[in-house]
């Protein structure tokens, strides 16, 4: 089972290295981002024969045909390289942490004879998003198990659920609320059915060149209706608007009269720049940088009174302005 135009070599024979050390021009760590290096290893001779950089791993489910695999795993937005070299999954943000702090749940399909991506899906709620393992059937459904800190979840196309905590009473809860506790869950995926979004009148093997229905968007892998807004991830001020723009989220209304749009994240009047060194660490804020819509829509707005030292962090950031003393006023002279 060789490769036509290779030459067998026996174990035993003088010439035999550790597939290991073959140079078979399989390899990872063309992107620095990446958190893990999947590879293919002949069945026989244990060469690798192909390798992809992707982030870490969680689960591994060979396809029964044989002709793909499925990974999953969690992915950082804030950090991570693109998927397959040209998809960026967006950031899944939680109410109240920093427009770095996004992150999210994937579902990969690639193809078992080149490594190449066929598709990826995204999936989370911004807070304790995680994948613990992957499992197939002979019908070739997937099913994801793991955890989550979230209250409302977003599973992809149209799906999406809510969790009600005993004896927490929150109502109506936006996406982003964290939960109180650790909710297991376990999530299906029909992959062995491929269809096209309901959003897309039109589409020939690749979303890129789709056409998309007139009220409607595709943003990010997903449809959405017109009015929806980008909550999920950290945009609520930002919405689908078909009639500017159907493959991007819009800023809404809101921007420049109540809200700032500020590191990735929609902010209200008034609410001060902080510092956070860990997602679970107490919030430092600022005393000087706020968020002033009239001012500045996307920078921090200073108060007056106060200079601020950019590269320090709160509560060192800001200092009270001193003025000059000016002197007396002096009276003109007075003629005898």
């Amino acid at each position: 089972d060789c490769p036509e135009g290779s030459t067998f070599v026996s174990r035993i024979s003088d010439q035999a290295v550790p597939a290991s050390q073959a140079d078979s021009g399989a390899h990872c760590g063309f992107y620095s981002k990446s958190d893990a290096c999947l590879i293919k290893y002949h069945k026989y001779t244990g060469l690798p024969i192909w390798g992809a950089d992707v982030p870490a791993v969680a689960g591994l489910v060979p396809s029964s045909d044989g002709e793909s695999v499925h990974i999953s795993g969690r992915y950082a937005a804030g950090r991570a390289d693109s998927f397959d070299d040209n998809v960026f999954l967006p950031g899944y943000a939680r109410i109240g942490g920093l427009g770095s702090q996004v992150s999210g749940l994937f579902n990969a399909k690639l193809s078992a004879e080149t490594g190449k991506g066929e598709y990826v899906l995204h999936s989370g709620g911004g807070n304790w998003d995680r994948i613990s393992d992957s499992v197939g059937d002979s019908e070739g459904n997937i099913y994801n198990i793991g955890f989550s800190g979230n209250l409302v979840m977003n599973w992809g196309g149209r799906l999406k659920t809510t969790m009600r905590e005993d004896d927490v009473d929150k109502g109506d809860v936006d996406p982003g609320t964290p939960a109180i506790e650790r909710h297991m869950f376990i999530s299906k995926l029909a992959a062995h059915t491929e269809i096209v979004h309901s959003c897309l009148t039109q589409c020939d093997g690749n979303t890129d060149t789709a056409t998309i229905s007139d009220n409607s968007c595709f943003i990010d892998g997903q449809c959405y209706m017109e009015g929806d807004t980008g909550a999920f991830y950290g945009k609520s001020c930002w919405t689908c608007d078909p009639s500017k723009d159907q493959k991007n989220w819009v800023e809404g209304s809101t921007i420049g009269s109540t809200q700032c749009y500020i590191d990735n994240l929609c902010l209200n009047n008034a609410d001060a720049f902080y510092y956070q060194r860990r997602s679970w660490s107490e919030k430092i804020y600022s005393e000087c940088q706020i968020c002033d819509p009239l001012r500045n829509t996307n920078e921090w707005s200073l108060k007056t009174g106060y200079d601020v030292d950019t590269n320090s962090n709160p509560p060192e950031d800001c200092t009270e302005s001193t003025s000059a003393p000016t002197s007396a006023p002096t009276s003109a002279p007075t003629s005898a």
